[in-house]
Parts: structure tokens; sequence; C-alpha cells
């Protein structure tokens, strides 16, 4: 659903365990979290950039009353 917006050019579900496996594999420039991730913002920051070595920025995704990615599946 997310990688069909034109302003995404990849989306992946990270592994449960070891999203720092993920963010080195992938070397994003930016993370977007859900709303119902509960990772600060800035030690996700932090990780990924100490994996990346660049500059990363993350964002969290605001979850809006009433839109869930369950609803629209179903």
């Amino acid at each position: 659903m997310l990688s069909s917006l034109e302003v995404v050019d990849n989306a992946v579900l990270g592994s449960e365990g070891d999203i720092y496996s993920t963010v080195k594999e992938i070397d994003p420039d930016t993370i977007v979290l859900g709303h119902d991730q509960h990772h600060e913002e800035e030690e996700v920051r932090e990780m990924a950039e100490s994996a990346t070595e660049h500059p990363v920025e993350v964002k969290r995704a605001s979850g809006l009353e009433g839109y869930s990615s369950s609803k629209i599946r179903s």
C-alpha cells in the first residue's frame, strides 16, 4: 500500500527483533515510524546513522483517527 504512493521510493517491513540489520541492509535516507511503533525517534536516528554512516531523517506518521491500513485492506 505504501509503495504505491508517489513520494515513497521503497517500503519494507523490518524484522521484529532487530531493526538495525534492516536499516543497514536498506541504507535509507529517511525512516518513517508508524504511529503505533514505540521507538523513540532520536534513538532510531542515532542507530540508523551508526548503521549507515550518513545522516538519516526520522519522522513519525501521525495516527489520524478513523484511518487504519487494516480497515483499508478489508
